[in-house]
C-alpha cells in the first residue's frame, strides 16, 4: 500500500528548502511554513487512507496568491500523487505611497521620540489588508519581545509615549 505520509513528505520536502525569492529592498523573502500534519490515525501499524497538510506563506510583492498557487500546484502535478488543494490568500502584499500620511507620522514619531522612524514592511497580518481598500494606511505602534505571547505586556509610560505619538500626528496631519 501507499503511505500517504510518505507521498506528502515528497510533495513538502522541496517547499522547506526552496528560496521563494530573496526579498527586495522593500519586503523580506516569501517564507513557507508548515503549520498542521494530520493523518488521523492512533494506531501504530496502519497506514493511514489520506494525510491533511497545511501550510502558510508569507509572501512580498514578488508575487501575487495566484502566481504562487500556480507555482504550487504545478510542483504537486510534477509529482503524480492523487491530491487535492485547497487554498485561500486573505493577505496580498501592498505598500502605501509616500506622501502626507507618511511624513506626518515620521514627523510625530521624531518629535516625541527624539528617534528617526523606520518603515518597514515586517510586521505580521493586520485589518490594515482592508482598510487599503478604502483609504491609504500605515501601521504604527508598539512593539516588544512579548507581543502576541501569553502575558503580553507593555510599560505604562510607552503608552503614554504613544499616545502622544498619535496625538502629535493628527495635529500634523489635519492641521497645514
Amino acid at each position: 500500500a501507499e503511505n500517504p505520509i510518505n507521498s506528502l513528505f515528497k510533495m513538502i520536502e522541496p517547499l522547506l528548502n526552496i528560496n521563494l525569492d530573496k526579498g527586495n529592498d522593500i519586503f523580506e523573502p516569501s517564507t513557507v511554513m508548515i503549520t498542521s500534519i494530520d493523518v488521523k490515525n492512533d494506531s501504530f501499524n496502519i497506514i493511514p487512507s489520506k494525510a491533511v497538510l497545511k501550510f502558510n506563506v508569507r509572501f512580498n510583492n514578488l508575487f501575487t496568491s495566484d502566481n504562487l498557487t500556480k507555482k504550487f500546484t504545478s510542483h504537486f502535478n510534477s509529482l503524480g500523487f492523487k491530491y487535492n488543494f485547497d487554498y485561500f490568500c486573505n493577505a496580498e502584499p501592498f505598500l502605501t505611497n509616500p506622501g502626507h500620511l507618511i511624513n506626518s507620522m515620521e514627523k510625530a514619531i521624531e518629535k516625541v521620540t527624539n528617534k528617526v522612524p523606520l518603515k518597514s514592511t515586517t510586521g505580521g497580518t493586520s485589518d490594515a489588508r482592508f482598510i487599503k481598500k478604502i483609504c491609504p494606511v500605515i501601521e504604527f505602534g508598539l512593539v516588544g519581545k512579548l507581543m502576541h505571547k501569553i502575558d503580553e505586556k507593555v510599560s505604562v509610560k510607552e503608552i503614554m509615549e504613544l499616545q502622544k505619538v498619535y496625538y502629535e500626528f493628527l495635529k500634523l496631519f489635519f492641521v497645514k
